[in-house]
């Protein structure tokens, strides 16, 4: 359609882990700061649980987005290779961080890009005739320039 390009590569994985399992999906985390120096990793997603929730009523309509990423680290750019990073053991907490907020960063981005362009990609107008249809009437024709919205992320290497 003609909103052909609205999104980058990257905005279009974060999209798609809304509605289609990530498996075997990576995630490129750069300048984390690990082992006194900065490095840059490759994440493999082994899975992720979307959500979206919906809280309507006369006077609001508010929407909390949330991504949990279950991840293994796949490669680093250390000078000695350090087998342990790949073992299912907790991600360094720095690389925890900074994936949890650029993916917050691209869901908000999204959101943004649906508020700008009037496109629905997350089908919420969808979701709140299903489910808040006292409620649908009122925000039908507005809901994505009226909605108020929250992300929450969280990245983890250990089930």
């Amino acid at each position: 359609g003609y909103k052909v390009g609205e999104l980058s590569p990257e905005l279009t994985v974060t999209l798609n882990s809304f509605f289609a399992s990530l498996d075997d999906t990576t995630l490129s985390v750069e300048n984390v700061p690990y082992m006194d120096k900065t490095c840059n990793f490759l994440l493999n997603v082994e899975s992720s649980s979307p959500c979206i929730k919906i809280f309507a009523d006369e006077n609001r309509l508010k929407l909390e987005f949330s991504l949990s990423m279950f991840c293994k680290i796949s490669d680093v750019n250390t000078d000695s290779s350090d087998q342990a990073l790949s073992e299912n053991k907790p991600l360094p907490y720095a690389l925890k961080i900074k994936a949890e907020q650029i993916l917050a960063e691209r869901i908000t981005a999204l959101i943004e890009t649906s508020q700008r362009t009037g496109c629905d990609i997350f089908k919420i107008k969808e979701k709140l005739y299903r489910y808040h249809n006292k409620q649908y009437s009122r925000y039908k024709d507005n809901y994505l320039s009226v909605m108020e919205f929250s992300v929450k992320t969280e990245v983890n290497s250990q089930l």
